[in-house]
């Protein structure tokens, strides 16, 4: 992965935090962002750390409420946060 995808991934996978942060229902992040967000969780302090700046903990993780959301059919980051085409 080269070096501007690598950034846009980090990028989305912090908007979809937020987002899940703020209360969104029914989002999913797609194939690729989520890679980068589990990428995340695994540096502990930082994610917990951003996650309490958001108003929220790290134990709380978004839950998918709509049967497309779980299957992934449902990418947040598509278009709603962004003006770039999309991740895969």
């Amino acid at each position: 992965m080269d070096w501007t995808m690598s950034e846009r991934v980090v990028v989305e996978g912090l908007k979809f935090v937020a987002a899940a942060a703020a209360g969104a229902r029914g989002i999913a992040p797609s194939r690729v962002v989520d890679e980068g967000w589990h990428a995340l969780i695994l540096h502990t302090a930082i994610y917990n750390g951003l996650c309490e700046r958001l108003g929220g903990s790290s134990t709380t993780t978004p839950s998918p409420r709509t049967p497309a959301a779980r299957s992934g059919r449902v990418a947040a980051g598509r278009g709603s946060f962004s003006s770039a085409e999309p991740l895969p």
